[in-house]
């Protein structure tokens, strides 16, 4: 216990309740042991202001007003420090220190009522991007509207708890087996599908949940987090947006896959195990190839060809996505300076490039891309670098000089996914883009919605205005191609067209398209 808290504990009820004003006054002793506490902030609680208060009472009153003093600023702020010492700041909720608490009295309570108690672990995918390109302070409120949100659907016998950051974990008490916190974790995830809105942005937020149970064995409150943090790590390898239970013949199993899937993506491009795909963005005007965007794939010795969706959200989380963003550029750019003599066609072929928001914001962008260009000899305007539209939330004006200093290179700009859950129409009035890549959410939507239909036509409408083409992405179907066709779309991507291809499969491709327009052109003449 705090010294002061012994000494005004002490005093106040051992003396002042009990001895006569006059003995008190002259108790020399515990009259300098006041006004040490007083004047050196001994008394935990009692902000400096009031204890140089203190120090005037004591010399001009003695002790009895101290006393009375240091009693009724300890008895109004009590409340007010244990409300700050378990509460999150930010959003109001339990925090870390609470929420272990209870839980060690939740699991004591178990053991001896042969209930079992379940931690769920919730953790927000993607936050850091967001909080990156948004800024803190949009992050802070995104946290507070979701722990607003997902409190509202904590029911009796739970308890909601922020441990920081983006992550959150909730108690389930009495549940009789682990199928119960599954439920609470579904009702959790499907409160979060709706979007919220921050800073005028609609935005998705979704979480993965690992879900631990206690089972007959003793188990510490710490344990029983680590394994739902385990469970977490399953449900955010298992694509995301989902839950996982904690299995305790899986653990080592994963833990292990998972080390050593680490280590292998971070030595993959010194190793050069990655590869580029490529898929064909087709004018729908005619028909014509105009142009591949470049997809990269892991060709790893033991797992075989892996798509970037298995891989590229791990280097996120690694710190490693802007080491094979430019690896993609360089060897993009590489290939397609020689597509004029291995691809001859009547249109020049342009490469699309993805560029993620941790690339973005890198300073060196501008150069590295300046470099690239002079290394490969590759013509400028055949490079459009496609930008998640995530990447221009960030500060505006240094965005707007990153966009500008790389058109100035002769580059081609695209939003890439726009629609995808942080569009805004300011992206288009000011920044210089060339291209807006429609997301294929809404593509997938256009023979079933009308109302899809209708967003497309709106949003092809106010790009033509700005001077901008549409490319409209996963296209699969021809009913889909047809309303895009009505809608005003420039262009388009997806698997109707042609699956992503290796680089030695991009000849005989564009081959075969050159015969069959000339074989078309000479049959209409």
């Amino acid at each position: 216990m705090h010294a002061g808290s012994i000494l005004v504990d002490k005093v106040d009820v051992g003396l002042s309740s009990r001895l006569p004003l006059g003995v008190l006054a002259g108790a020399g002793l515990a009259y300098w042991l006041l006004l040490l506490a007083a004047w050196g902030g001994l008394a935990p609680g009692v902000p400096d202001s009031l204890q140089r208060v203190l120090l005037l009472l004591l010399i001009l009153g003695g002790c009895p007003l101290a006393f009375i003093a240091v009693r009724g600023v300890r008895d109004g702020t009590a409340a007010e420090l244990e409300n700050m010492a378990f509460t999150d700041d930010l959003t109001g909720l339990p925090n870390r220190a609470y929420f272990l608490a209870e839980l060690e009295k939740a699991l004591a309570r178990s053991a001896r009522m042969r209930r079992q108690v379940a931690v769920l672990f919730v953790d927000l995918d993607r936050f850091k991007v967001f909080n990156d390109t948004m800024g803190h302070a949009a992050g802070d409120r995104l946290l507070a509207e979701v722990a607003r949100r997902i409190r509202r659907q904590v029911r009796s016998g739970e308890t909601f708890a922020r441990l920081g950051g983006d992550e959150f974990t909730v108690l389930l008490e009495g549940i009789g087996t682990a199928a119960d916190a599954e439920i609470a974790a579904n009702r959790f995830l499907t409160c979060l599908r709706s979007p919220f809105i921050i800073e005028g942005h609609e935005v998705f937020a979704g979480a993965s949940i690992g879900i631990a149970v206690s089972s007959g064995e003793f188990i510490s409150p710490d344990e029983l987090v680590r394994r739902a943090d385990v469970a977490l790590y399953e449900a955010k390898a298992a694509g995301r947006a989902c839950y996982q239970v904690f299995r305790q013949q899986g653990e080592t199993r994963f833990t292990v896959e998972r080390l050593a899937f680490d280590t292998d993506l971070r030595t993959a491009v010194e190793h050069d195990e990655f590869c580029l795909y490529y898929q064909p963005e087709v004018r729908l005007s005619d028909g014509a190839v105009v142009g591949f965007e470049a997809l990269v794939r892991w060709q790893n010795r033991d797992r075989g060809l892996l798509p970037p969706s298995e891989f590229l959200p791990v280097a996120e989380d690694l710190g490693i996505l802007s080491s094979i963003g430019r690896w993609v550029l360089r060897a993009a750019c590489r290939e397609a300076a020689s597509w004029p003599e291995r691809c001859p066609g009547s249109v020049p072929l342009s490469v699309g490039v993805n560029v993620s928001p941790a690339e973005f914001r890198r300073r060196e962008l501008v150069s590295e891309v300046r470099a690239v260009l002079a290394e490969t000899g590759l013509q400028p305007s055949r490079l459009k670098l496609e930008i998640l539209e995530t990447a221009l939330m960030d500060d505006h004006e240094t965005t707007l000089e990153t966009l500008q200093a790389l058109r100035s290179l002769g580059v081609k700009l695209a939003i890439d996914d726009f629609g995808a859950g942080y569009s805004s129409m300011r992206y288009l009035r000011d920044f210089p883009i060339d291209t807006l890549k429609i997301d294929r959410s809404f593509v997938a939507e256009v023979d079933k919605d009308p109302r899809a239909v209708a967003i497309i036509r709106s949003l092809v409408s106010l790009a033509h205005g700005l001077g901008i083409e549409v490319v409209a992405e996963g296209v699969e179907t021809i009913p889909q191609l047809k309303l895009l066709l009505e809608a005003g779309c420039d262009r388009a991507q997806g698997f109707l067209f042609a699956r992503p291809m290796p680089a030695e499969a991009l000849p005989p491709y564009v081959a075969s398209l050159e015969q069959r327009e000339a074989a078309q052109a000479r049959k209409a003449g």
